[in-house]
């Protein structure tokens, strides 16, 4: 999970963000991308799609990449500047305030750039199935999130369009997005439901070799089900037959009265909590009157403490974070099943939506169900979700639950049967293979596009 934990500053950034009219003005394509994603059922609406997506990604970059220029040689003018700091003030203070402004534009830049790139990780999702899994493995590693120079990029184009007049496959450019991270390209095999990774950028043979070995083993384990790294690290995929379920549908419920009135807010299950934001039909200042609804609604429900045991996430904060450093296997907000304008509204910050956990109630909640839930507070919530107990048998096994699985609670709205059926199952499968010490668990749900398409 990422370690990233935005302030009151990156918070205050955010707000400016958002609010600048230069950004909302994104909106329209930005509501293109999204209706054209949800819409896309063959390869080449993928294909077509990607081509204006990349497009549109790199003027992005190509604008940071200038306005740092710019910035650089405004920090020079200053330094020279300062040496006669008395007769040079008024210099100074504007040639400040023109480095300020630069970095303003780069923020939103890169603010509109990780909203493309939200859009690619939707495209990732949908051409893989949403299969989980599947992403999981190929999102770990480092991310790149990055176009290439000239000269790797046009050869990374070349063989996309390549794969596409040859053999009529599309071939996801994995720049275009934060969560594949292996190879330059992922082309989706649906005919054998198998899929090929693609390194094509001219590097030394040692590292080619690597290269070509990592991606060997990240589609052996997403093929077998195991993986036995060359660092000695062991992991397992467990496919569990509960479908996933969320209670996204009332979330899309929520935004609709949200937009009517600011501010909706509904109880799910009993150990969750969700509120809808829409600060544009508040009347009067939201940045007063949405903290005291909310702290009214979590004070209705008795969800005032302690510290530790009540869970908080907000749309905006995971935007703000996944710029910095997102976790390949939760779902992105461009594949939530909301209506498309609702998805850009929620990439662009225009609405958002609040939702709590309450640690306490769920564990009373595996208690009904005969398991024993130890949820960790902070500061070890970073390192693991919680830890659940089951009796097999005449014996117990506990396992670890990743901190991921709460944030697909927070963030996708997972409900706790999923979550007990996730825990359920694989204590089930380790019970019966229990095998090599050490090694890690990847669970998946069975057929998640029920959720997602």
């Amino acid at each position: 999970m990422s370690r990233f934990d935005p302030d009151l500053k990156d918070a205050d950034l955010e707000a400016r963000i958002v609010s600048d009219v230069r950004f909302v003005g994104e909106r329209p394509t930005i509501l293109g991308f999204v209706s054209r994603l949800q819409s896309a059922t063959a390869p080449k609406d993928y294909h077509e799609l990607q081509a204006d997506l990349i497009g549109y990604g790199r003027s992005c970059q190509d604008l940071i990449d200038e306005l740092r220029g710019e910035q650089e040689q405004l920090a020079a003018t200053i330094r020279a500047l300062t040496s006669n700091r008395a007769n040079n003030s008024a210099s100074i203070a504007a040639t400040q305030r023109q480095l300020a402004e630069s970095k303003h534009r780069e923020r939103l830049a890169q603010a509109v750039r990780h909203v493309v790139l939200a859009i690619g990780d939707g495209i990732a999702w949908r051409i893989l199935g949403f299969d989980r899994a599947a992403v999981t493995v190929l999102s770990r590693g480092t991310r790149v999130a990055r176009f290439a120079d000239n000269r790797g990029f046009g050869k990374e184009v070349g063989e996309i369009e390549q794969l596409w007049r040859e053999e009529g496959r599309f071939a996801l450019h994995n720049d275009l997005t934060t969560c594949m991270r292996h190879g330059d390209l992922t082309s989706p095999r649906p005919d054998v439901a198998a899929v090929d990774v693609y390194e094509v950028k001219s590097s030394p043979r040692g590292r080619r070799v690597d290269q070509d070995a990592r991606i060997t083993g990240a589609l052996n384990f997403i093929n077998t089900g195991r993986y036995a790294g060359p660092d000695s690290r062991l992991a397992r995929i467990h496919r569990i037959a509960q479908p996933y379920r969320t209670h996204l549908a009332q979330l899309r419920s929520l935004l609709v009265k949200a937009h009517r009135t600011g501010f909706a807010s509904s109880r799910p299950s009993p150990c969750q909590l969700v509120a809808a934001v829409d600060t544009r039909a508040v009347k009067g200042n939201p940045d007063e009157i949405i903290p005291a609804l909310f702290k009214r609604t979590l004070e209705r429900q008795g969800w005032t403490g302690p510290p530790g045991r009540i869970f908080t996430h907000l749309a905006s904060l995971r935007r703000i974070r996944d710029r910095k450093g997102s976790v390949g296997e939760l779902a992105p907000l461009s594949i939530f099943p909301f209506a498309p304008e609702d998805v850009t509204d929620l990439l662009l910050g225009q609405i958002d939506y609040i939702s709590v956990l309450n640690a306490d109630l769920l564990e009373a909640v595996f208690k009904r169900h005969g398991l024993r839930a130890e949820i960790a507070s902070p500061p070890h919530h970073n390192d693991r979700f919680m830890r659940v107990t089951s009796r097999l048998g005449n014996h117990e096994l506990t396992i670890q639950i990743s901190a991921s699985l709460r944030e697909q609670m927070l963030i996708e709205l997972m409900t706790p049967a999923s979550l007990i059926a996730a825990s359920s199952g694989l204590a089930s499968e380790l019970d019966d293979d229990p095998g090599p010490e050490g090694e890690g668990s990847i669970v998946a749900f069975a057929d998640e596009s029920r959720v997602w398409a």
